[in-house]
């Protein structure tokens, strides 16, 4: 069964007439029009609702888009950690037992480094 086979066989119980208006809505949010000039529009395009509705559908839309916005950010981010992991590390160009295989000391030797070279 595909997602068009579930909502043809189960109809959502209620939804509001506010979603009919959904792209227009944002629009006048975005352009800073109140939930009060908002359900004027509204009651202008024939549908009647108090302002408290207007405010309750703004709300569940911008809920709605946190959690959308809050789901990509955690795939984004898995995203990255997954290829950070992935990454081949880079090999070091000399292995540290034969860095010391070339060397002039011998075993066990302590040897004090020589603080001339260094600069204070």
């Amino acid at each position: 069964m595909n997602i068009d086979d579930f909502k043809k066989c189960n109809k959502p119980k209620y939804q509001s007439q506010l979603f009919r208006f959904k792209s227009e809505i944002l629009n006048l949010l975005s352009e800073n029009y109140s939930h009060e000039k908002i359900q004027k529009f509204l009651q202008l395009a024939g549908i009647k609702t108090s302002r408290r509705n207007v405010t309750r559908f703004i709300s569940s839309l911008q809920k709605v888009e946190s959690q959308v916005t809050t789901t990509k950010e955690i795939k984004n981010t898995t995203t990255v950690v997954e290829k950070i992991e992935h990454q081949k590390k880079p090999e070091p160009k000399q292995k540290a037992s034969s860095m010391f295989l070339d060397s002039n000391i011998p075993n066990n030797e302590v040897v004090e480094p020589d603080y001339s070279k260094f600069k204070y």
